[in-house]
């Protein structure tokens, strides 16, 4: 008995025992009750070894011969797990993708100590670039008139695939440092006070110093979802249902980290970002966009003595429009304050809707619409990713289980710090 014939019979018999329970009376199992469920329950036990042998001939059929050979040899085994072998696995199928699947998950818990809820899933997998395949999927014959439609077919182009709308990412562009591999918390020492020396006259004591550390720590927090395919769609292995699957995954997990980096909350369920740290500094524009309020902004790091590696301004597409056509100085001989759309003060600017914006307001206390700009030294901020995705799938929930769909849920473990707080300034009153 193949694994996929021993879980659908294993469902069988946890709906059959259902029955047995729901429909005893007085919570009491008659006589034949009671020997169909002891029957049911020694089966299982039967199934459950049945599993744990097959699961086992599934990993070695898996190796094809060849071993990992250690982690010199694992990423390259875990890039080739595509995101439907680990749902497929994860439903208990059978292939060779699946069996991959479970042996990368079962390294990847190995290397960090730990045992994942569904299969963990190497981001290596899912930031591969996307496969091409030359010829279109086809999915079907139309049924609609004309006659003659139905000889019709109609493909699926997955290469020109219409992505959804999301925020622009920004913080990798900028500069922002990645830690990536992570097991563990990790605490980072950081010099608060560094040796200052003085002067001193002949036969008079040199002036004492000392020096002084703190450390900058990064915890492991989570961040994930729960959505719905068609469990057609998942188990499909063509390289443009992957590329899609991919894709919508990293980049919902990336506009999420990326605001999480920029303006969380740091409430101790998600990281704490650059506008909620403690000693970034906060420059007061006053509800007014002018080139004195942003140069002033641009000094402030420059002022604390921050080395600027990797400058950059971050702020709305709003402010951007604002700023093109708002003068550095008044009269008409005067420049606009950006005359570039991805430079600010001489400085690299990137535009996002993940930076709220207050919408202006009418009546007695009318107050115009605000946003924020952020500055800094960008490499400055830190982000740490420990390098595994927990994905785990559901085809059971009762919404998805009558559509014969199948809910996913992934999750990563990411956290966010600055390393100097002084390398960031905001304003978040900028008038718009």
């Amino acid at each position: 008995m193949v694994l996929r014939d021993i879980l659908q019979r294993r469902d069988a018999i946890r709906a059959e025992l259902r029955t047995l329970h729901t429909t005893a009376e007085n919570g009491a199992l008659g006589d034949e009750a009671q020997g169909r469920w002891t029957a049911l329950e020694g089966e299982l036990g039967t199934l459950e070894q049945q599993e744990r042998r097959a699961v086992l001939l599934n990993e070695l059929d898996a190796r094809g011969g060849t071993p990992l050979g250690g982690d010199r040899h694992f990423d390259d085994f875990a890039a080739e797990v595509r995101i439907s072998d680990v749902v497929a696995a994860t439903l208990g199928e059978t292939t060779r993708g699946a069996s991959m699947a479970r042996e990368a998950s079962q390294e990847i818990a190995r290397q960090r100590g730990r045992n994942p809820n569904g299969l963990f899933v190497s981001l290596r997998s899912l930031s591969r670039g996307a496969e091409r395949r030359a010829d279109p999927l086809t999915s079907g014959a139309q049924g609609t008139p004309p006659t003659g439609s139905p000889l019709i077919p109609t493909y699926v182009r997955g290469d020109l695939l219409i992505d959804a709308l999301r925020a622009q990412t920004v913080l990798a562009r900028l500069g922002t440092t990645y830690l990536t591999g992570l097991t563990g918390n990790i605490s980072i020492p950081r010099t608060t006070q560094g040796t200052s020396v003085g002067w001193f006259a002949e036969n008079a004591p040199i002036p004492d110093t000392s020096i002084a550390f703190d450390s900058v720590p990064l915890q492991v927090k989570h961040v994930g979802a729960i959505t719905e395919y068609s469990r057609n769609m998942l188990l499909n292995s063509t390289p443009d249902i992957d590329a899609l699957l991919r894709s919508d995954l990293m980049r919902a997990l990336a506009v999420e980290i990326d605001r999480a980096g920029l303006a969380g909350t740091g409430d101790g369920i998600q990281p704490r970002g650059i506008i909620n740290t403690s000693g970034v500094t906060k420059v007061p524009f006053g509800g007014t966009l002018s080139w004195q309020n942003v140069l002033t902004l641009a000094s402030a790091p420059d002022n604390l003595n921050v080395p600027l590696s990797s400058p950059g301004f971050v702020g709305t597409p709003r402010f951007r429009a604002k700023a093109m056509q708002t003068l550095s100085a008044p009269g008409t001989a005067s420049k606009f304050i950006m005359d570039d759309l991805n430079t600010l003060a001489g400085s690299p600017f990137a535009a996002t809707n993940i930076i709220p914006v207050k919408p202006a307001t009418t009546g007695a206390n009318a107050q115009p619409g605000t946003t924020t700009l952020i500055f800094g030294d960008f490499s400055n901020l830190m982000i740490g990713v420990w390098d595994a995705l927990d994905l785990t799938s559901n085809p059971w929930a009762d919404s998805v289980y009558r559509k014969g769909s199948v809910q996913i849920r992934i999750i990563a473990d990411v956290d966010v710090a600055v390393r100097h707080p002084e390398a960031f300034a905001f304003a978040d009153d900028v008038g718009v």
